[in-house]
């Protein structure tokens, strides 16, 4: 009886213990649908988003506005510093997330009448309900992300995608500069003064 009891005692510590190495054991999806908001400043200038985020743009909310499963959302971050909103996923690709889904994760930003710049990386996807309007814009797609919305620019607009990554798109602007690598899709519309194409295989 007592080498029985010893037995178990053990099988019990090492399941906990590989409990403990997984991140406590990683998070699980609730089903449970949960939403927060967040306040920014005006006119932030460039625009990060990683992290398989889907973010629409949009010219009728003032806040941030998240949703994701309840046991995901405390982890969407929503940063501001030096003219840069940046929204993540904390610990994505810990031991936390590892091999797990995280379910949907939808934000929508507030338009800014400052965007110079907007970066997609990590399965994130990006659109819009109107159309940008900018002086000068480059996106940057990367890592099989996402853009689709459209383009008013006065001067130039610089585009690029990355690591089967799709960018559509039309373009009203003084000059545009179109790059495509990596089994990557750029389909872009529009009237343009002048444009450069560059495809990197």
């Amino acid at each position: 009886m007592k080498k029985i009891l010893y037995v178990s005692v053990l099988l019990f510590m090492s399941a906990a213990v590989s409990c403990a190495n997984a991140s406590k054991c990683g998070i699980r999806l609730s089903g449970i649908e949960r939403e927060k908001t967040c306040e920014i400043a005006d006119g932030y200038s460039s625009l990060e988003v990683s992290d398989a985020v889907d973010v629409l743009y949009s010219s009728s909310t003032e806040k941030v506005t998240v949703k994701a499963d309840s046991s995901v959302i405390r982890y969407v971050k929503v940063e501001e510093n030096g003219g840069c909103l940046k929204i993540y996923v904390s610990g994505r690709w810990t031991d936390r997330f590892a091999g797990r889904d995280i379910g949907k994760i939808s934000v929508v930003v507030p338009a800014s009448g400052a965007i110079g710049t907007i970066r997609l990386r990590g399965a994130s996807d990006f659109g819009s309900d109107a159309v940008i309007v900018a002086d000068d814009l480059a996106v940057q797609v990367s890592g099989a992300s996402g853009f689709n919305a459209d383009i008013e620019a006065k001067g130039h607009v610089s585009m690029s995608a990355s690591g089967a990554s799709d960018i559509t798109s039309a373009v009203s602007a003084d000059v545009l500069e179109v790059d495509a690598s990596g089994a990557s899709d750029v389909s872009v519309s529009g009237r343009v003064s002048s444009y450069k194409v560059g495809t990197v295989v």
